[in-house]
Order: C-alpha cells, then structure tokens, then sequence
C-alpha cells in the first residue's frame, strides 16, 4: 500500500468515527439527576472570636499551617458557617471548626462521553464524573467535577 493510499484510508477512518454528543447541562440533569443526593463540602474553617472586636477570625489549614481566610461579623458568619459540631470546646487557640452551609445536590454520572454546554462553557462529561446543581435564588449553578475532584471536596451530608 502506498503512503497516499494509507494517508486516504487514516482520513476515511477518521471522517467515519462518531461525534461526541453535545447536549446542556440543565438537560442532563432532568435526564438523570433523579438519583442525585445532597452532599456538602468536607472544606474545614477554624472560627474564633477577634480580641476586642464584635468579629470572628476564619482561617483555613494548608500544609499543618492556618492561614487567614475571612473576618467576618456574627451575622456574617452565620449566614456562610455552621459548626462542624454542637457544643465543640475550643482548641488550645481558641478555635473551633466550622464549614461551609451551602449544600450541594449531585450525582455520578455513568453515560458515554459526552460534551455539555453550560452558558458559555463545554465541558466534557464522562463515566465516573460528577454532575452538581446549587441553588442561586431562583436559579440553578451547574457544575461538572471530575471524580476525583469532588470526592477531595465533598461529603455525603
């Protein structure tokens, strides 16, 4: 076979392979988010008041290190924190452990690859990765998260 005739049979083999889907996000979720479960995010944040001042101190850990993420005032912190426990004794720091209060609803996603337009945005979408839907008002975010991805970040609430 000629390197011609081999260049023509690769592109005729190419021209035949099939398309990946496009469909969007919103209806991949009414096609499959009936077995989506409510998850939140394994993120810890540790939470103590500010030394003589009506604020709370949020700081993350990153490398056995705390670093400052937020100073937030009671009615702010509560409306983006809860306790991780009722009742927890501080810390010899005098923190106490927090996380997010937004939950997450999602599912494992087990179709064919498929590409999904979200907005301006295609992300590819395959066997094992996540879809997530979050309220934003009266409006739903979607979100893909590989498999590995969302297990790091999230629990099963």
């Amino acid at each position: 076979m000629s390197l011609i005739q081999e260049l023509l049979q690769l592109r005729q083999q190419k021209l035949d392979e099939e398309e990946i889907e496009v469909l969007s996000i919103d209806q991949v979720w009414k096609d499959n988010g009936i077995d989506s479960q409510t998850f939140i995010s394994s993120s810890v944040y540790y939470v103590r008041p500010k030394a003589s001042t009506d604020k709370f101190e949020v700081v993350v850990e990153a490398n056995n290190q705390r670093k400052s993420f937020a100073t937030l005032t009671k009615a702010e912190l509560d409306m983006s924190f809860t306790p991780m426990r009722t009742q927890q004794a501080p810390d010899a720091e005098g923190f106490t452990q927090y996380r997010d209060i937004d939950e997450t609803e999602a599912f494992e996603y087990t179709g064919n690859t498929i590409n999904v337009q979200n907005g301006d945005t295609t992300s590819t979408l395959g066997k094992g990765d996540f879809v997530l839907r979050k309220a934003d008002g009266s409006n739903f975010i979607y979100s893909v998260k590989k498999s590995s991805d969302f297990e790091a970040n999230f629990a099963e609430k």
